[in-house]
């Protein structure tokens, strides 16, 4: 049985990717090259672009592979080979498939019933995205598979032991997809509590802020020494979701806040319910405006065990979000498929 992974980025799903190899033989094709994390509209086309012209390179290489994992949105271009009878398959596997708005939801249900294939599983990093996209991509359950997100090797800790963070005593809320900055903004403007925000330059909501007030300070696009040393200096760690239909968001941030043992405080959202227990192992919030600064007045009144809720949180990363569990995960869905 021949088996290929095409994966154009060195550093997207390599972990699992090795696992492939090593354990079941599979042939990777990959053009050595880096993928940036965040990209604007104008380098996610040529990423795009690079990636179609990355797969019709190596046509012959995939076109008759029994089982194809693809990494990404060539699978696209793939499928769409497929479909046109030049690539010959028996089973595709395609990882890394999301989307994060509605605009993208109505193309996308276009495009993936126009490249349906009889014989192809998506595997999805959020247990909610199942009967998400089930319902707005009308794809059948049976075709969506779950692989979490964590951490397949112990990172390593590049925070800054000499880091002295601009305030003393602060909140810190981190990251650059779906995030909710304005609303959690408008509410610190009414707490007497630092603030400290990293998202990019494309966050929109960081882009046309009115006066923005002293206890609140803004970074972009840090470098993550910079990021990881900020988390450790913090006093609580915020994640604000801004769709909860988006999915998969925010959840390697979140892995940081519980790695680093902060208490966490995030949008009551059934994908960050998929790693947080409501005042178990972290406080989930639904109006920021309103239930943040009355969850920040309870933790000055001590009501909160945050010393309980920062152990419980990160005993679930040590055992749900580690290495073992993430490969026991991907092989239960690759020997299902093969």
């Amino acid at each position: 049985m021949k088996k290929i992974i095409v994966r154009s980025r060195q550093n997207v799903f390599r972990h699992e990717t090795e696992i492939l190899v090593g354990r079941y033989g599979f042939q990777e094709i990959n053009n050595g090259e880096t993928s940036k994390g965040i990209k604007t509209r104008k380098e996610l086309i040529l990423f795009f672009l690079s990636d179609v012209l990355f797969v019709i390179r190596n046509i012959k290489k995939i076109s008759h592979a029994d089982v194809i994992v693809v990494t990404g949105f060539n699978a696209l271009t793939i499928k769409l080979l497929i479909k046109l009878g030049i690539i010959k398959y028996k089973k595709l596997l395609w990882f890394g498939f999301f989307i994060h708005s509605d605009l993208a939801h109505k193309i996308f249900k276009v495009v993936l019933n126009a490249l349906s294939l009889k014989h192809e599983v998506m595997v999805l990093n959020s247990m909610y995205e199942i009967p998400l996209y089930a319902e707005r991509l009308g794809i059948p359950e049976r075709k969506l598979a779950y692989l979490k997100l964590g951490d397949w090797k112990n990172p390593v800790e590049l925070f800054d032991p000499d880091y002295v963070p601009p305030f003393e005593d602060y909140f810190f809320a981190g990251g650059f997809t779906n995030r909710n900055y304005k609303t959690l903004i408008e509410a610190f403007r009414h707490i007497d509590k630092n603030l400290i925000i990293v998202g990019s330059q494309l966050n929109e909501d960081l882009k046309s802020l009115e006066h923005i007030p002293s206890n609140i300070i803004i970074k972009k696009d840090i470098d993550k020494t910079e990021f990881e040393s900020l988390v450790v200096h913090s006093k609580v760690c915020i994640l604000p979701m801004k769709d909860p239909d988006a999915g998969a968001s925010g959840h390697m941030v979140l892995l940081a806040y519980m790695r680093h043992k902060k208490p966490i405080l995030a949008s009551n959202f059934p994908a960050i319910r998929e790693y947080i227990v409501n005042n178990k192992s972290g406080i989930l919030y639904d109006d920021p405006e309103n239930d943040i600064p009355k969850i920040i007045e309870k933790i000055d009144r001590g009501e909160y065990d945050l010393n309980c809720f920062v152990e419980e949180a990160f005993k679930a990363y040590e055992e749900e979000f580690n290495a073992k569990a993430l490969e026991e995960n991907l092989i239960k869905i690759v020997e299902s498929n093969l």
